[in-house]
């Protein structure tokens, strides 16, 4: 069964306590990042943006690698 809510999975589920998350800025969006003890870098886990364009771009999709 699927549930639709505008809620975002934070406020429904708790989020573990050893994940290290931050928002990113950039040029044109906000990139929400989670930083995983398995590799030096972090994981893309949401994109808010008020550029479409940025939604087509592959380095910004959920799950890619982000380095600062």
């Amino acid at each position: 069964m699927i549930h639709y809510t505008p809620l975002t999975y934070e406020e429904i589920f708790e989020e573990e306590e050893n994940e290290q998350i931050q928002w990113v800025s950039m040029k044109h969006a906000m990139v929400k990042v989670r930083k995983k003890a398995d590799f030096s870098g972090y994981e893309i886990d949401q994109m808010i943006s008020t550029d479409p364009n940025d939604y087509l771009n592959q380095q910004l999709m959920p799950g890619s690698n982000f380095y600062l």
